[in-house]
């Protein structure tokens, strides 16, 4: 499951209208029919019978036994009834239930409509439910053989005193109200506008019973063997296994529980009860035990008893024993048939009830062998035996033997393997320990004790105690994929103790961290320092080295490979250790202002343990160690620890810390009420965020230096590009760029630490994204506060500039997938820059209009100095850009005034115009930029040169251009306009040719030459018969201008 936008939405469903929606992945549309068939079969596959079509007119119970009188009089008993009998199951039950423990059954009608439209949809599409409650609202649902759709159900209730009857058809309840179709137009139209109005037809109709609970009411009444179905509508099909198991376990007998046990005693209590003043208590125990023993002995008997019975009924009618060749069958048959003279029919049937027979029998045979298993695992923990005698290998055989047990025999054995697997991890844990202490050097510290230097210690140093530390190690990890398996045949999640990591590993991490635990989590230790985080993260690496390379080194003596992946399974749990630390710092140090330095200086050091982690235990050992972080966990002050012991102890300072840290604790304690608990991602995003807040704060700061100047080198200026070239050599940036990229690169190391892709993007989004957003506020605050960007050039390229930067270190940063808009932001604005930049100069050439037929080297006064500054101040990217931007603004405002302006007055204003225009500015201009930037300005030197043409030259260009524009295509008849155009456009091309124009429309040329003072009244006209006369002969143009006469064209 997981939540879309409105963007998500027009990507996935363009046609749905809605502002956000949840998208489930897993759902779809099963065939109702086929589910039930499916049923029916595995049902009679199984020994149900079922007898359709039969009406139960009354039920009554005696107290013990049910009975079941039928339409046809015919009876049945039975001391075990389930009602489901779905809208009639409150009819039923009102025939033998007290009125008063039934609830209230209502009647409610759905109705579905089909669309006589395509459906757009690819999807099930369900709107929010009704404020009403009643029911889904009107949703889409798709047919599953594709290709057809329905929308509904609505809510229609009936008459409190309706009572479902048999002949549902014949009591027209179903038939569907057309004129409903309205109200479910103005329901869809919500989400799908695009719905034609009267597109909807009536389908269907359904009845569903709903109760005041409503939701599904299991009950029996409080009558033993009963079991009542009540309101089972929607997803009562889908959710029909789970309540038939529901249904089930509420029916199990008595001895299909586990059998109960007793709590094995630990070697601590066993040394207190060897005292001579405890003789009597430890008899009591043995006789008692005693007791249970033999209790427990007699209930197996009485299980195989039952057992033998079971196989003995089953097995009584003697079958023959058949050969297993084929061939021996097959002789075997024909001398059957040619002895009794019969089909073989009888035979077959014969055999599979031989086969049913066999079935059941390996069942009772799986079922009493998992019975004296667990019992013999069961009394050898009772036995207190020593626990590399304990049967850990029959736990693996009685997962087996339960996996091929049909469901409710597999549920009890289940239940019965489970029980023995805590005592059972128990039991090996703490042999392990006592073993690991007759090391000596486990953990390490124990090595540098008194004790470990007599001279026997060396004895228990020896390869027979590790290697019987590895046995019990490798018998703890079988128990746990024995115990993972169980869960999975159960079907449930694991349990957070079967699931807390590799039980070895922890097992082996136990002494070490009681020792980390007792030198920084003891209140009156000198170690348990708030302030000082790195004290305990360094005594957790050094531990975890040691006692890795110790671990090797007793894998390597004893060629031990199997166990090799419990060195980063040891770190991992001495990393899980870390975590519960950091847990309990956090609780402390969270919401105290005063505080704060602290909680960054253990979240900075809790870096710096990641990595060293990371390098000794792998992804697994950090893993375990951002666990929380990961998952953001809530952290509500005070909370109890996940097992008991697990939590270290609150940090205790002392002096003034203590005073603070306790006053934090009570101020969460009075507003745990009304603050909303925060998770470990939130504390640490807040904290880095408020950091990075206040470091930009106090660099952007008058008396900061964000906007101290530095300059920008070259190697790095462009990433490769211009590289050798002198323009932007004197390229600056403002340090802002260079304190933003530090900062993000520290969070990056931080969101590195996260393993989750969602916690990552969680945590940029939080932390490197309003620091963004603050740096492009700062930028483009600063740029509207320059008064004129051309006189301060120098200024406005550093701003260039430090965008720029910014967006070259974003393209390169590792987590700038996750704060891509506000990237988009820093791009947006470097863009906007460039284009109101070219517009100031543009502006500026707005205004020098008139000048540029008054004086000469206009465009040389007005912009080579502002051009000259930002093209040794920009690097190539930018000044290409804003070169581009420049040229094409520029050429359009030239030509289109020049367009909009009447004649020159006189040759000395064209001249100063056209001299400005062409060799001014291009002169200006082909110094900065290349040849391929100039290209929008081709136009209008075409416009300048049709103006300076000699007059002759100017007069026949312009009849060419005159008779091209009075002749169109559509002129000439249907065969004559191929030949005609390219008539044409030959003239046109000859007469730009000898004008030395490169292309320029017909319309635009004739503009300019008009705009001549020499031609603006020359009235240069002709008649169209003398242009077709020249173009197409005499005779072919009286032709035509005869036809359009006549009226032809």
């Amino acid at each position: 499951m997981r939540m879309l936008s409105r963007h998500d939405l027009k990507v996935l469903e363009p046609d749905l209208v809605a502002s956000a929606a949840i998208l489930s992945p897993g759902t779809g549309v099963i065939c109702a029919h086929s589910v039930v068939s499916a049923l029916l079969a595995e049902a009679e596959a199984s020994g149900a019978d079922f007898s359709f079509g039969s009406d139960v007119e009354d039920v009554s119970w005696d107290g013990n036994v049910f009975t079941l009188t039928f339409s046809d009089g015919f009876k049945v008993t039975c001391d075990k009834l389930i009602n489901a009998a779905g809208l009639h199951a409150g009819q039923l039950a009102e025939t033998f239930v007290e009125p008063r423990l039934l609830p209230k059954f209502r009647f409610c009608k759905g109705n579905y409509f089909r669309p006589t439209v395509p459906v757009p949809f690819q999807r099930l599409i369900y709107p929010l439910p009704p404020p009403s409650g009643a029911g889904l609202g009107t949703h889409l649902t798709l047919d599953v053989e594709g290709g057809g759709a329905k929308f509904g159900p609505d809510t229609e209730w009936l008459p409190d005193d309706y009572t479902p009857v048999k002949d549902m058809d014949g009591s027209g309840v179903y038939r569907v109200d057309a004129s409903r179709a309205a109200s479910f137009e103005e329901s869809i139209q919500c989400w799908w506008p695009s719905l034609p109005s009267g597109s909807l037809a009536p389908d269907y109709s359904g009845l569903r019973v709903k109760v005041p609970s409503g939701d599904f009411e299991i009950t029996s009444h409080g009558m033993e063997g009963y079991c009542g179905l009540y309101g089972i509508e929607s997803p009562g099909l889908t959710s029909s296994l789970m309540i038939a198991d529901q249904v089930l376990r509420a029916q199990e007998d008595e001895l299909e529980r586990p059998p109960p046990g007793t709590r094995c005693f630990s070697d601590g209590l066993r040394t207190l009860l060897q005292g001579e003043a405890s003789e009597s208590l430890l008899e009591a125990l043995k006789q008692r035990r005693e007791e249970v023993r033999k209790d427990v002995d007699a209930a197996a008997v009485r299980w195989g008893q039952a057992a033998d019975a079971r196989l003995r009924s089953a097995c009584a009618e003697p079958v023959p024993s058949f050969p297993g060749r084929l061939s021996s069958a097959a002789a075997l048959l024909e001398e059957h048939r040619a002895a009794t003279g019969g089909a073989l029919k009888g035979v077959f049937d014969r055999l599979q009830g031989f086969q049913r027979l066999l079935a059941r029998r390996r069942c009772l045979e799986d079922i009493v062998s998992m019975v004296k298993k667990t019992d013999a695992v069961r009394e050898a923990l009772f036995a207190c035996r020593p626990a590399e005698e304990l049967p850990v290998a029959e736990m693996a055989e009685v997962v087996t033997l339960c996996s091929r047990l049909p469901a409710r025999s597999r549920a009890v054995g289940v239940k019965r393997a489970r029980f023995l697997t805590e005592p059972l991890r128990c039991a090996l844990s703490q042999a392990l320990l006592s073993t690991l202490r007759e090391t000596g050097t486990w953990p390490k510290e124990l090595a540098n004790t008194p004790k470990a230097q007599e001279p026997g210690a060396s004895v228990h140093q020896g390869a027979d105690t590790r290697e019987k530390a590895l046995r019990l190690c490798r018998r703890l990890a079988q128990l746990q994929e024995s115990a993972k398996n169980l869960r999975q045949l159960e079907g449930s999640e694991l349990s957070p103790q079967e699931d807390s990591g590799s039980w070895p590993c922890q097992a082996l991490a136990t002494p070490l961290v009681a020792r980390f635990r007792h030198h920084f989590c003891r209140p009156d230790s000198e170690l348990c320092r708030t302030d000082k985080p790195e004290w305990a993260f360094r005594y957790l690496v050094e531990m975890a080295s040691d006692h890795a390379t110790e671990l090797e080194g007793w894998l390597a003596q004893l060629c031990a490979e199997d166990c090799r992946p419990m060195v980063p399974g040891l770190v991992a749990a001495l990393a899980t250790e870390g975590r519960r630390f950091v847990a309990g710092r956090l609780r402390a140090l969270a919401e105290d202002e005063e505080a704060k330095p602290w909680l960054l200086q253990t979240l900075h050091q809790l870096v710096r343990f990641h990595s060293a982690l990371l390098g000794l235990g792998g992804t697994t050992a950090a893993q375990a160690l951002m666990a929380d972080f990961d998952g953001n966990v809530l952290l509500a002050p005070g909370e109890p620890s996940e097992e008991p012991g697990d939590s270290p102890s609150e940090p205790v300072q002392r002096g003034l810390l203590a005073a603070r840290l306790a006053g934090a604790l009570r101020r969460e304690e009075g507003a745990e009420a009304s603050r909303p608990p925060r998770g470990f991602l939130d504390i640490w995003a807040d904290v880095d965020a408020e950091f990075v807040r206040s470091k930009l704060s106090a660099s952007l700061a008058e008396s900061g230096d964000a906007w101290r100047v530095k300059p920008l080198r070259q190697s790095r200026a462009d990433g490769g590009e211009g590289a050798g070239r002198a323009r932007g050599d004197q390229s600056e940036v403002f340090a802002l760029a260079t304190l933003l990229a530090d900062l993000f690169e520290r969070a990056a190391e931080r969101a590195s630490c996260l393993t989750a892709e969602t916690a990552r993007h969680e945590y940029c989004s939080s932390v490197l994204q309003p620091g963004l957003h603050q740096v492009v506020s700062a930028l483009s605050k600063c740029w509207n506060d320059l008064d004129d960007p051309l006189q301060e050039a120098k200024e406005a390229a550093r701003l260039l500039e430090t965008l720029q930067e910014i967006c070259v270190f974003l393209d390169g940063f590792a987590e700038a997938k996750h704060i891509s808009a506000a990237a988009d932001e820093v791009q947006a604005l470097r863009l906007t820059i460039l284009d109101k930049l070219a517009g100031c100069f543009e502006e500026k050439v707005q205004s020098s209009w008139r000048k540029l037929r008054a004086e000469p080297s206009v465009f040389s006064y007005l912009l080579a100095r502002p051009l000259s500054s930002f093209a040794s101040a920009l690097r190539e990217v930018n000044f290409a850009a804003l070169s581009r931007s420049l040229v094409t603004k520029v050429a359009n405002l030239l030509l289109s005034q020049l367009l909009r302006q009447g004649p020159f007055s006189n040759e000395v204003e064209l001249e100063l115009f056209t001299a400005n225009c062409r060799e001014d500015l291009q002169s200006l201009l082909a110094s900065q930029l290349e040849s391929g930037d100039l290209r929008p300005l081709e136009e209008l030197w075409d416009c300048c040169q049709l103006l300076v043409l000699p007059l002759p030259l100017a007069r026949d260009t312009l009849e060419v251009l005159q008779r091209v524009l009075r002749l169109s295509p559509s002129f000439f008849r249907s065969a004559e306009k191929v030949e005609s155009v390219q008539v044409l456009q030959a003239k046109l091309a000859a007469a730009y040719e000898a004008a030395s124009v490169q292309d320029l429309s017909p319309e635009v040329a004739v503009s300019m030459l008009r705009k001549r003072p020499d031609m603006a009244n020359s009235g240069l006209f002709e008649q169209e018969i003398a242009v077709l006369q020249d173009l197409l002969g005499p005779s072919a143009a009286q032709a035509r201008f005869q036809d359009l006469a006549g009226g032809a064209g």
